[in-house]
């Protein structure tokens, strides 16, 4: 059975085993995506290059925050593709490894043993998946070499195994590559001219001013009177002003330039803070705006005439505008609930140890500088976007995001960068691992399952054997206490229940635990270590990376994926997964730089 989709009078077929994930059209919805007349050109340029017969891969070119992976996910969302593993999605870099994407052997969970794990595109071609290769450009050359026989001859050679696969009906390729200014782009060498040769190439147009309205119009309503003036202040950024040329900015090689992207983090901020009646009237929405466009100016000489000039469109006269940026000093007010700084406010997550007030208020100093680095860092967090510090030695970059931590709550992870750093470090990666600490974890999910589910005060007779047990490393005893738990415990819950499948879920742990310890007797056990980012993703921790400028390019390629849209997260290709890990609300990250111009 096939589905015809007609997506701007293109017809297109879903395969049946899709149609029950098939979704309704984003845009009948709540979505990113706003058809404007760019769009749709871009929509439809699109959706004629993977309908074509004649070329099997699709390359979309734009600059940074012009839709292209976007454009991508609305269109599988048509097709029933929104949800993994339909589509899967992988960021390329420099260093990014070509046998996570084709393949390699893992670590089974029999000591000793190991099995083929087949990577994102190996799995794309046999299933018959979509796959968005993100910055095709900076792929590896091994890499590159795989694609270009998979996109003449349709199939793919697995290195090393002596096998061939030919691609499963529904597979389609796209990758994605930046423009730098206009049409330019980075010199993508030689071997990806010659893969990328028969790729179907879509270069996405840019959207004009009076779309860039409607854009904020359709998905932030609330912000009908501002979107024409936030635009004018976008686009003054971008080209400087219309009657004489002059830029608004001076250019600089260490500079980071505006996107899109800042403009829909700024709506974002202003939709959910700012009353859009009161648009221009509010400091807010100036602090908002200077935040998003102006913040990562090096000096105060540099950011004050910029600031003025975008103040007098929102109606502040130059005075205002110097006060807010030098003498506004924001208010501090720690509750046990919340804490307020300035114009923002995050929730106190309950101590697990108790902190002493006077700790929580007297530790720094709160200068002006101190208050406004705070309060611009709780306005991050408040709207779950990932935050980079850069500053000399010294100027508390580190201890502001210690101090909030604190007085939040918090369990904050610091990982000092440096040139040795690896993803492994970052991701985490197959050790050596010592039998107690694969049993302290399954324990740990035991107890709190059991929390969940039974009296702690009523069993703490038995919870206290447990304990025991673990810290004597009598494994036969604490499976039996498990064991004899787990029937009780799928009962007790009942057959319609969330906790009744975790139970289940525990029992099968449980019985991989018992052959585990069997079999490390005579073996040594290997196992997938999860890194500091991960286990922070996945419990809500924060996360900084101080010195990140000391880091390779190979390290930090692999947090990419936090850094796109707020529900986005990372795929632990190393481990051989498809699905993202689940990202946990309160997880957050930060970083820490010392300035392009230190020595």
């Amino acid at each position: 059975v096939l589905l015809v989709v007609s997506i701007e009078g293109i017809h297109l077929t879903v395969p049946s085993h899709l149609l029950e994930s098939r979704t309704l059209p984003p845009h009948y919805g709540n979505s990113s995506f706003v058809m404007v007349p760019s769009a749709r050109h871009n929509l439809q340029s699109f959706v004629l290059a993977i309908s074509s017969q004649q070329k099997s891969a699709v390359l979309l070119e734009g600059p940074v925050g012009s839709g292209k992976s976007l454009l991508v996910q609305h269109v599988a969302s048509m097709l029933g593709r929104s949800h993994h593993p339909f589509l899967l999605t992988v960021q390329l870099g420099g260093h990014t490894d070509g046998k996570a994407l084709i393949g390699m052997y893992q670590c089974s969970d029999k000591p000793g043993e190991f099995y083929w794990q087949p990577g994102a595109l190996t799995e794309a071609v046999m299933k018959g998946y979509w796959i968005l290769l993100e910055d095709i450009d900076c792929a590896p050359p091994d890499l590159i070499s795989v694609l270009v026989p998979l996109m003449e001859t349709g199939r793919l050679t697995i290195p090393g195994r002596a096998s061939t696969l030919t691609a499963a009906p529904g597979f389609q390729l796209i990758a994605t590559q930046r423009t730098l200014s206009g049409s330019s782009y980075r010199d993508p060498g030689s071997q990806l001219r010659q893969a990328t040769a028969r790729w179907s190439r879509v270069v996405l147009s840019t959207l004009t001013s009076d779309e860039l309205v409607q854009v904020i119009v359709m998905r932030f309503p609330s912000l009908q009177t501002a979107a024409s003036k936030l635009v004018e202040i976008f686009c003054l950024l971008l080209s400087g002003f219309p009657e004489t040329g002059e830029k608004l900015l001076l250019s600089h090689s260490h500079q980071r330039h505006s996107s899109l992207r800042d403009l829909i983090k700024l709506c974002k901020r202003l939709a959910s803070t700012v009353d859009g009646r009161l648009m221009t009237a509010t400091v807010a929405f100036l602090q908002n705006v200077i935040d998003c466009f102006l913040a990562s100016l090096p000096t105060a000489l540099e950011l004050l005439p910029a600031a003025c000039t975008i103040g007098s469109l929102l109606g502040f006269n130059s005075d205002k505008v110097r006060f807010v940026c030098s003498t506004l000093k924001p208010s501090l007010e720690v509750s046990e609930t919340h804490i307020t700084v300035g114009r923002a406010t995050v929730a106190v997550v309950p101590r697990t140890v108790p902190v002493m007030e006077c700790s929580l208020t007297n530790s720094h100093a709160l200068t002006r500088h101190f208050l406004v680095l705070l309060e611009r860092l709780t306005v991050c967090i408040q709207h779950g976007e990932s935050v980079l510090l850069v500053g000399e030695t010294g100027t508390g970059k580190t201890s502001a995001v210690q101090h909030l931590a604190r007085l939040s709550g918090h369990n904050l992870t610091v990982l000092n960068m440096s040139q040795q750093s690896d993803s492994s470090d970052l991701l985490g990666g197959f050790k050596p691992v010592d039998i107690r600490k694969i049993v302290g974890d399954v324990k740990e999910r035991f107890l709190n399952l059991f929390g969940q589910t039974f009296s702690v005060k009523q069993n703490v007779q038995f919870l206290r054997h447990i304990q025991d047990s673990f810290a004597k490393s009598d494994w036969v005893t604490l499976l039996k206490l498990m064991h004899h738990c787990l029937s009780t415990g799928e009962k007790k819950t009942g057959s319609h229940n969330r906790l009744t499948s975790q139970w289940q879920a525990f029992g099968i742990e449980l019985h991989q635990l018992g052959k585990k310890l069997q079999e490390s007797r005579t073996s040594f056990l290997f196992a997938f270590v999860e890194g500091k980012v991960v286990e922070a993703v996945k419990s809500g921790g924060w996360i900084l990376l101080d010195e990140i400028n000391l880091a390779s390019p190979e390290a930090l390629d692999c947090l990419s994926g936090l850094l796109e849209e707020e529900n986005e997260s990372i795929v632990l290709l190393e481990k051989g997964e498809l699905q993202p890990v689940t990202k946990h609300s309160n997880f957050h990250l930060f970083a820490c730089m010392n300035p392009a111009t230190d020595i």
